[in-house]
């Protein structure tokens, strides 16, 4: 059996990352589902919001499926941990915005 390009990873490292981007996942996805009830109900704008969501998230996904497979050196590790907590930061950002009551 072959060994991993850049080293291998214990089991503690695939379910922490596995619990942290299925926690990520799931609350990306629900501010999807949040701006699709809310651009067809209010505001066109919360609809291109969550737009925006997902093709950041695909871009996220991408990165990630090339890095587990071997195509991307560790220095970008870094980069999509920061992508990430930047797409989680952006959807905390939506749900304010979603949520907050308008005006005085």
């Amino acid at each position: 059996m072959d060994e991993p390009l850049f080293g291998g990873t214990s089991r503690r490292d695939k379910a922490i990352e596995l619990i942290i981007g299925g926690v990520g996942l799931f609350f990306i996805c629900l501010t999807v589902l949040f701006s699709l009830i809310h651009g067809f109900g209010k505001s066109i704008i919360h609809l291109f919001f969550g737009l925006g969501i997902v093709a950041l998230t695909l871009c996220e996904l991408q990165l990630v499926r090339w890095y587990r497979m071997g195509d991307l050196e560790p220095k970008f590790k870094y980069m999509i941990a920061s992508l990430g907590v930047s797409l989680l930061y952006i959807s905390i950002i939506a749900n304010v915005y979603f949520w907050a009551p308008a005006g005085p």
